[in-house]
């Protein structure tokens, strides 16, 4: 998940058509606030580590008793992976109203 969305964005930055949107999302970071940048940060690393640990741990069976609740919390984080990148898709789309 994280290669795909680092992929995302190489390829944002090196094709012509996108390097305006990245430009954006990078002078985006740049205006916000470092408290919401730091906590927008942290919620993204809890994400993917969460996201990294629940099959680990069904591979392994670490937690044979709780294996139904990590299948479960995996189909979740992946559905909110998933939307998390349709927003971020959306949103970087946007343009600025023209008069």
């Amino acid at each position: 998940m994280l290669v795909g969305w680092s992929a995302m964005f190489v390829a944002m930055v090196r094709t012509p058509e996108y390097r305006p949107n990245a430009a954006a999302m990078l002078d985006a970071d740049r205006t916000r606030s470092r408290w919401f940048v730091a906590v927008e940060g942290a919620a993204w690393a809890l994400y993917v580590l969460a996201a990294f640990v629940a099959p680990v741990v069904i591979v392994l069976g670490l937690a044979r008793e709780l294996e139904g609740a990590l299948y479960f919390a995996a189909v979740v984080l992946i559905l909110l992976g998933a939307r998390w990148f349709l927003l971020d898709l959306v949103f970087a789309q946007r343009r600025p109203a023209t008069a």
